[in-house]
């Protein structure tokens, strides 16, 4: 062998030690960052955010026994199911689509949530679905009919901002 490739050789382990060292760190990072709680966290008295619990809700606007009354952003009266027909485990995606001062929160649902959204908008068109972001009424848009594809678009009068948060709050 030649001293050229000898250099080369030694260069290459060289830059492979490197990158296993860099990896190596990496993924002690990694785990590191994973722990619990660290005495600096623990001495700020921060306390964690809470997780953002997302409730779909098919509701009347007639009055039903053991159902729970909330008002929508205009005063309307709605009645909600006991049992909620979604929740945000079955949310596999929310994003705000914008044109102009049309703001639509677009939500996708993950295969089982998909199938219960699809089995709630054919057994109740023409009701509305109320959704509540940490027990607070956001939106309740009406059912417009059977949605097989587990995408939904969310259309109200929603400011730019409370469509943004809103999708966020939804988005897992």
């Amino acid at each position: 062998m030649d001293a050229t490739r000898i250099g080369r050789r030694k260069l290459n382990t060289r830059r492979n030690m490197s990158w296993s060292a860099a990896v190596g760190c990496a993924t002690a990072l990694l785990w590191i960052s994973g722990c619990e709680t660290t005495a600096s966290e623990a001495s700020t008295g921060v306390e964690p955010a809470p997780p953002t619990l997302v409730r779909f809700h098919v509701a009347q606007e007639q009055t039903q026994e053991g159902f729970r009354e909330l008002q929508d952003e205009q005063g309307v009266a709605l009645f909600l199911e006991p049992t909620a027909a979604l929740t945000e485990d079955h949310i596999a995606s929310a994003a705000l689509l914008s044109s102009g001062t049309q703001h639509i929160i677009q939500v996708e649902f993950s295969g089982l949530g998909a199938q219960l959204l699809e089995r709630t908008t054919a057994s109740h068109p023409g009701s509305r679905l109320a959704i509540l972001v940490n027990d607070k009424l956001v939106a309740a848009p009406r059912i417009m009919g059977t949605v097989p594809n587990g995408q939904v678009n969310i259309i109200g009068n929603f400011t730019r901002e409370q469509a943004r948060e809103i999708a966020f709050a939804l988005n897992p």
